[in-house]
């Protein structure tokens, strides 16, 4: 998990993983088709824990974040 390229990824209302609402932060994840941000408590980022990605959400997931870093296709 990466948290150095996510200043311009959106954060969510709640950690993806176990569903906490504060001390939240965005972290880069990999999965099968790239890079993708999410949104995790301190707690979750801390022990790598990470909320599932879907095959068929992962690729629209890695598509908003190459948007988020300006990489537009």
């Amino acid at each position: 998990m990466a948290r150095s390229r996510t200043r311009f990824c959106p954060k969510g209302s709640e950690c993806g993983a176990c569903g906490r609402r504060r001390h939240l932060v965005v972290v880069e994840v990999g999965t099968d088709f790239g890079t993708a941000c999410e949104t995790v408590c301190g707690g979750c980022a801390e022990r790598g824990d990470l909320p599932p990605i879907g095959v068929f959400a992962a690729a629209a997931c890695v598509n908003a974040h190459r948007t988020h870093l300006g990489q537009v296709a």
